[in-house]
């Protein structure tokens, strides 16, 4: 391996790391990044670090401040929301078309994953939390060919996670009717239901996972109003 490839392969390594710091809460909304110790703690040097914070920042996900060093992006609730709008739709289209070639096994992974979720939501386990959704929101177009899409799903899908970090993001009661919603949602693929109706459910599931999440955010701000 060249040194430019070594050096990008390394700024990708850090990358992923700090993402998945952000994604599982151990990195929250607005925390300082310390250059320094993330080195120490993800044994590398600053270089690929420092590269991995550029390309977080032109995500969104990190603020580089001048003079001050970086840190995670606060949470705003109308980029959170258009993010997740947009979102909603392109998975839902996708899992649409791809529901005639769904995998062999999909529909197994699909129900361990929603198991795997609620054990995650019942022990506070942030990170087994993200993976699973992860895990499952991925599941649901894994028969999609087009590769365009799936990359702005995987990208889509990791920064809204990031940007919902540092807490599970659902009220109990939003979970149950999550989880409820989730077997539904693998019963239509499991029975060949219509796609129109297999997209319109799953869209739907998504604006109220939305709308949960940022009623969570406001209770959170206001806990006495």
């Amino acid at each position: 391996m060249d040194r430019v490839a070594e050096a990008s392969s390394k700024s990708q390594g850090a990358y992923r790391l700090i993402l998945g710091m952000i994604t599982e809460g151990s990195l929250p909304a607005g925390a300082r990044i310390n250059v320094a110790q993330l080195s120490g703690e993800l044994d590398m040097s600053a270089v690929p670090i420092r590269e991995a914070l550029k390309l977080l920042e032109a995500e969104g996900l990190v603020e580089v401040l001048h003079n001050q060093g970086a840190r995670v992006a606060a949470f705003d609730p109308v980029e959170y929301k258009e993010a997740s709008e947009l979102h909603a739709v392109l998975e839902a289209y996708a899992a649409r078309i791809s529901q005639p070639t769904l995998p062999s096994g999909t529909i197994d992974a699909l129900r361990q994953a929603n198991h795997d979720l609620r054990e995650a939501f019942q022990d506070f386990e942030p990170h087994a939390f993200s993976e699973a959704s992860i895990r499952f929101h991925s599941l649901l177009y894994a028969g999609c060919t087009n590769s365009a899409l799936i990359e702005l799903l995987t990208k889509g899908r990791l920064r809204i996670a990031a940007m919902r970090s540092a807490q599970l993001a659902f009220t109990p009661r939003r979970m149950e009717i999550l989880l409820r919603e989730h077997d539904e949602i693998i019963d239509m693929l499991e029975s060949g239901a219509d796609g129109g109706q297999l997209e319109e459910a799953l869209r739907a599931h998504q604006i109220l996972n939305l709308e949960d999440t940022l009623s969570r955010r406001v209770q959170l701000a206001n806990p006495l109003s």
